[in-house]
């Protein structure tokens, strides 16, 4: 759970109701961090496309634990499969890879949200986010995990804390 703590700050922080939030990637990142913020009690829908919003839509969200050995899983998960420009979320995680960034640079760009979440280790830093968004609607998260999707199932682990805790920030 450390790993969640500084996400939940951070919404706790920037707003007090229950804000609407898209992650757009159902990799194993955007799956496992929209399970943890389900599971914490916020509302949560993944853009998905292909194969993975199909197994989402018919098997729901499945997880698996690889240190604990523990399955998890949710049977019914909001899925979209496009985002519209009067689509508003509050926050909108982008867990995607950086060699796919620029297909949802547009998108965005439309779209009226409040606040884009970019959860990669981006060795560039936030610069080339700012050249497409206002600075204040921008924030960087640094995931602390990893793992693999076999079968439609997440599985992942939590990185050490001490090596690479969850960061999110402006």
């Amino acid at each position: 759970v450390y790993y969640l703590r500084g996400l939940i700050y951070f919404f706790k922080m920037a707003i007090s109701n229950n804000p609407r939030m898209l992650i757009i990637g159902a990799g194993v990142i955007g799956c496992l961090y929209g399970y943890r913020l389900i599971e914490a009690g916020y509302s949560v829908t993944f853009l998905a496309k292909g194969e993975r919003i199909n197994q989402l839509r018919a098997e729901g969200l499945k997880l698996y634990n690889i240190k604990a050995k523990k399955k998890e899983k949710l049977e019914k998960v909001s899925v979209i499969e496009h985002l519209h420009p009067d689509d508003c979320y509050d926050y909108i995680f982008i867990a995607l890879r950086r060699d796919n960034l620029s297909s949802i640079y547009p998108i965005l760009a439309s779209n009226n949200s409040r606040c884009f979440v970019f959860m990669a280790n981006n060795p560039y830093g936030s610069k080339e986010y700012q050249q497409h968004f206002p600075l204040e609607k921008v924030a960087m998260a640094f995931p602390g995990a990893a793992g693999v999707i076999k079968n439609g199932v997440v599985h992942y682990t939590i990185v050490n804390s001490f090596m690479q805790p969850t960061t999110v920030g402006s």
